[in-house]
């Protein structure tokens, strides 16, 4: 068998994650505020995707 390499997740520090709030900010309302529910709620895409 071909060996699988772990998938390693990145995370965002504090400052590129504002940096990522001020451009989401710059493209929309619907941009920040999936940035949003993302990063400060934790939701995951599936979830910010069937937010109602």
């Amino acid at each position: 068998m071909l060996p699988n390499p772990k998938k390693t997740m990145g995370f965002h520090d504090f400052d590129q994650y504002e940096r990522l709030l001020t451009v989401a900010r710059k493209r929309g309302a619907d941009a920040y505020l999936m940035l949003l529910l993302g990063g400060d709620a934790r939701l995951r895409l599936g979830e910010i995707v069937a937010v109602e």
